[in-house]
């Protein structure tokens, strides 16, 4: 192991310098915990997580694991300040749906023409949420955390983020690892 990866381990209590990604829907207490106990750093995903559900979902880690572990919230602004599905043009709802609806129907379920459920505005509870349990580390993805937000032991963006660093610098942050990640190209 590298010097630099020693430190990063021993700063973070971890044995080896391997991150678990905050991948929504994967990413749930149980692989977080395995994660930790293998002596790597899990990270739990909280996108669209209620406060409630994000709290026993913490602590359902706890109870799993004494190892730290870390909290990803996504920052982009739709996620911060979701927009009302009324606000998007009627002609972009409709191809989006049709689009959708041709899709579901190659994979054999039925078509909808239902609105969209207007995303939930759970970023600032969550944080709170973050912040009353004490979690180890906070992995931001996509967006720029508010001055009041970087005041912790550490802060993982988890994006292209370089052009941040000025920002979160002046914003206080304690300490910040970045995680380097490839572009997808589509």
């Amino acid at each position: 192991m590298t010097p630099r990866a020693s430190a990063l381990c021993q700063a973070l209590g971890i044995r080896y310098p391997i991150f678990q990604s905050g991948m929504s829907r994967v990413a749930g207490p149980e692989l977080v915990a395995a994660v930790a106990n293998a002596g790597a750093f899990g990270i739990l995903a909280a996108l669209r997580l209620e406060p409630d559900d994000l709290r026993a979902q913490i602590r359902r880690i706890r109870a799993l694991t004494s190892a730290p572990f870390g909290v990803n919230l996504w920052l982009h602004p739709s996620v911060v300040h979701p927009i009302a599905p009324d606000a998007i043009d009627q002609p972009a709802r409709e191809g989006a749906a049709k689009k959708l609806n041709e899709i579901r129907s190659r994979v054999g379920l039925a078509a909808a023409d239902v609105n969209p459920s207007r995303f939930p505005e759970l970023v600032a509870a969550n944080f709170e949420v973050i912040l009353e349990e004490r979690v180890a580390v906070w992995s931001i993805g996509l967006g720029n955390p508010e001055p009041g937000m970087v005041a912790l032991h550490a802060l993982v963006p988890a994006a292209d983020v370089w052009h941040l660093l000025p920002r979160l610098e002046t914003a206080g942050a304690s300490s910040i690892l970045l995680v380097p990640v490839e572009r997808m190209v589509g």
